[in-house]
């Protein structure tokens, strides 16, 4: 298989926790920092497993260098988000790639056999800012998202 020219930049690290308070006390402790920014789902245009979605976390999120560390507490509605708090699982659950064409790396992605399994609007609220996450776990056994920040012209510093 081809190399995937998609997927370069990693530049989330994604840990879904059961409790949003208590992980934040935990970064609080161990690294001293507190987020630098909040975030909950848009409350429109998302879908899950190919239709509208009706769900919504809540999100904290840290600056290290070049790499942001995103908590996510699911709050309500069924996501892959609450599937893997729901399967006794907790921490890691995605890296996310920013990426230059979402069509093209959803093309691509087809292709690898890993069909796109949630997407929306980002909690940026930028105008055509999108994440999508790739159904990769049975691969890697932890899930890739995507955001496209790079096509709509905001390449992080």
């Amino acid at each position: 298989m081809k190399e995937n020219k998609n997927l370069k930049t990693i530049t989330q690290v994604g840990v879904v926790v059961p409790d949003l308070e208590a992980a934040m006390e935990g970064m609080r402790q161990i690294f001293g920092v507190e987020p630098a920014r909040f975030g909950r789902t848009p409350g429109s245009n998302k879908f899950y497993k190919g239709q509208p979605g009706d769900f919504a976390a809540k999100m904290a999120f840290y600056d290290f260098a070049n790499i942001e560390i995103e908590l996510v507490e699911p709050q309500e509605g069924d996501s892959i988000w609450k599937e893997f708090l729901d399967s006794g699982k907790c921490g890691l659950h995605h890296l996310r790639f920013s990426v230059d064409s979402m069509e093209d790396t959803m093309k691509d992605m087809r292709e690898r056999g890993a069909e796109v399994v949630m997407e929306g609007e980002s909690v940026r609220q930028i105008p055509g800012l999108r994440w999508a996450y790739f159904d990769t776990e049975k691969a890697l056994d932890w899930t890739i998202e995507v955001l496209n920040e790079y096509q709509v012209g905001q390449k992080p510093e």
